[in-house]
């Protein structure tokens, strides 16, 4: 149960490093594109990337909590953690992995739900 909690915690946390380093990246890549004066776009540049990096690093975690749970025997429903595993593995290969990992996070959180009102 722990595991769930840890791995729905990882992936929470992956999702608001990628939104808010892919805004940065887009932010910086504009203010370069216009000549924005001043050292800003740098600075936004390095801290997109700063965020990309701890999502990576919340993605190998959220990673290493699926696996854990799967071979975990209080983990009864396995339906969102092989679907996360399925769809971590496909955003490392091509980036299409994405659309699994959401469905896998929404089955996630209804199985937490619902073994915590059991």
């Amino acid at each position: 149960m722990d595991k769930l909690y840890k791995a729905n915690a990882y992936l929470t946390d992956y999702w608001y490093c990628l939104a808010g380093g892919l805004i940065l990246a887009l932010i910086s890549s504009l203010s370069f594109y216009y000549h924005w004066v001043g050292y800003l776009p740098a600075i936004l540049a390095v801290i997109a990337v700063l965020l990309l990096i701890a999502a990576f690093v919340f993605l190998i975690m959220t990673l290493v909590m699926v696996i854990q749970g799967l071979g975990h025997r209080e983990v009864e429903d396995t339906t969102p953690l092989i679907i996360l595993l399925i769809g971590i593995f496909l955003s490392f290969i091509a980036g299409i992995g994405i659309i699994l990992m959401i469905i896998g996070h929404v089955l996630l959180k209804k199985s937490i739900k619902a073994m915590n009102e059991a």
